[in-house]
């Protein structure tokens, strides 16, 4: 499935409004990332292919659950 896709859902699941960019870029170390300033969702593109469609899905949820708390902090 398409991260875009993904992410429209998932945002409406989470209840998020507005514009989210969704970039693939090639990350070194991570596999995904979110920037509150440019409310932009990073995706590794070099992991896209080899993931699940539900893999990927965890991972949208999980850099937007960063969004909703308003919190980038893991702990």
């Amino acid at each position: 499935m398409e991260p875009r896709k993904i992410l429209n859902e998932v945002m409406q699941e989470l209840g998020l409004n507005g514009k989210i960019r969704l970039r693939r870029v090639p990350m070194k170390h991570k596999i995904a990332s979110f920037s509150f300033r440019t409310n932009t969702l990073r995706l590794n593109r070099n992991l896209l292919e080899l993931l699940s469609e539900e893999e990927l899905r965890y991972i949208i949820r999980h850099e937007l659950v960063h969004l909703k708390v308003k919190d980038l902090n893991h702990g």
